[in-house]
């Protein structure tokens, strides 16, 4: 009989025999005692040394050779503190937190909820936190279709307004007012507000351009006259502007660009050369009150052997009448103000 005392709760342990492994657990505190072999000797226990595990260790608690101290036994942890559990385990489930959990909902003196805020009675939440409100569906479909109605609706106000009239009269009364006056032989033509007379013959007026205009080969002298106009812009224009504009509208280049002055309108006037639509002329160019305007003219003599018969006096004739009676009115309505 062997008696082994417990280092740890002073417990004496008698074995029959020493077990095979030399260890033993001790019943009362679960502790591991080491026994040495020899027999009736009782001798203060030693801390087990570490060995290496065996490779073909059993691992079947029912096996004799199952080595109960390589048993990693979990330690006791600290846990929250409960005051009291509940004696329903469905109350939980509408009372909230049990009382004397962390996560427990504050109150305030009389037990109402209190908000992150710190406001009685108003809807539980995080602490610290207030909640936040979100738009539902219904408020982003109303909202986005308002936002799209403005839009629209500040377009069409925005059409209206750069489309207005100047309150003149319009572009057919000004040109009947004109051809009323005109001698006989002459068509009086207005684009966007500007007018002027042009001697009777073969119209053409299909340009593949942005201007407005209407070219004519007189029956008479068989001279060509040429006017047009269209939307200038507001912002001013110097004479080189207006020259590579009018070579644009044209399809070709104005040479020169000189100063000149006609019915109180300030412009320039060169050559038009090269063009693909119109032949060789002596053009003008006026930028007034946002309108653009060009007028030309090629008289049959411009340019012709002088041993031609030409009626110079009819071609001065058309050209005074041209010249002269451009004007430039009010606005029509519909202009594109920019």
């Amino acid at each position: 009989m062997l008696t082994v005392k417990c280092p740890k709760c002073a417990t004496a342990l008698k074995l029959a025999q020493a077990p095979a492994s030399g260890r033993v657990k001790c019943p009362k505190c679960a502790a591991i005692v080491a026994v040495k072999p020899s027999a009736g000797a009782s001798a203060p226990a030693r801390a087990p040394a570490a060995r290496p595990a065996a490779a073909a260790a059993s691992v079947d608690p029912d096996d004799d050779n199952f080595d109960f101290g390589r048993i990693s036994f979990p330690t006791a942890s600290t846990t929250a503190a409960v005051s009291h559990f509940p004696t329903s385990g469905q109350a939980t489930l509408f009372e909230g937190p049990i009382p004397g959990d962390p996560l427990e909902i504050e109150t305030d003196a009389s037990g109402s909820p209190v908000d992150g805020g710190g406001e009685a009675g108003g809807p539980i939440g995080k602490p610290g936190k207030k909640k936040t409100g979100g738009l539902s569906t219904a408020a982003v479909v109303r909202l986005a279709v308002g936002l799209i109605a403005l839009i629209v609706c500040t377009g069409i106000a925005v059409v209206v307004w750069k489309s207005r009239g100047s309150g003149g009269p319009s572009a057919a009364e000004t040109i009947a007012k004109l051809q009323q006056s005109s001698p006989d032989g002459y068509k009086a033509y207005g684009f966007q507000g500007a007018v002027a007379l042009m001697p009777k013959g073969d119209e053409f007026d299909n340009l593949p351009s942005v201007i407005d205009c209407m070219a004519v080969t007189t029956d008479k002298s068989r001279s060509v006259f040429f006017f047009g106009a269209m939307n200038g812009g507001s912002l001013p224009l110097d004479n080189e502007q207006m020259r590579k504009k009018a070579g644009r509208q044209l399809g070709g280049e104005i040479l020169g660009g000189n100063d000149t002055e006609r019915n109180g309108y300030k412009g320039i006037k060169g050559i038009l050369d090269g063009s693909i639509f119109l032949p060789r002329m002596m053009v003008e160019v006026y930028h007034i009150d946002e309108r653009f305007c060009i007028l030309g003219s090629a008289p049959a003599s411009f340019g012709a052997d002088p041993s031609a018969e030409v009626d110079r006096a009819l071609e001065a004739e058309e050209q005074k009448v041209f010249y002269d009676s451009f004007k430039v009115g009010a606005k029509p309505a519909g202009f594109w103000a920019n």
